[in-house]
């Protein structure tokens, strides 16, 4: 990932005009404290044995309004697709979950990001 962000970091520039290295980072610290947010609200779905129930979109948008009141919900909805994308979110049942198999790998990456 490391090799990756000056190519990320210049294609943002591109679709959004930024010139600014600083607001860059800023855009990026944004994004992941939104990830780790909603990463911690959510119950790994496949451990059943662990008894905790999966969020519904809508809970999880009750739980993010008040953290996030500022930002809108459509960070939130952003940060949802790239976690989905990535495989560390699913859908159990109807509801979301964290997916064991991919959840622990985003996780180090969310931690990667913040130490960078």
């Amino acid at each position: 990932t490391e090799a990756l962000w000056p190519i990320v970091v210049r294609a943002l520039e591109m679709a959004h005009g930024w010139q600014d290295l600083e607001e860059i980072r800023a855009a990026m610290r944004r994004t992941t404290s939104m990830e780790e947010f909603v990463f911690n609200q959510l119950p790994f779905g496949d451990l059943n044995f662990l008894n905790e129930r999966c969020l519904s979109l809508q809970a999880l948008q009750s739980r993010a309004k008040s953290e996030f009141h500022a930002r809108g919900l459509q960070e939130l909805n952003d940060a949802l697709e790239t976690m989905q994308r990535f495989g560390a979110v699913k859908k159990f049942n109807g509801k979301l979950g964290k997916a064991i198999e991919k959840g622990y790998v985003f996780e180090y990456l969310l931690k990667r990001r913040r130490e960078g």
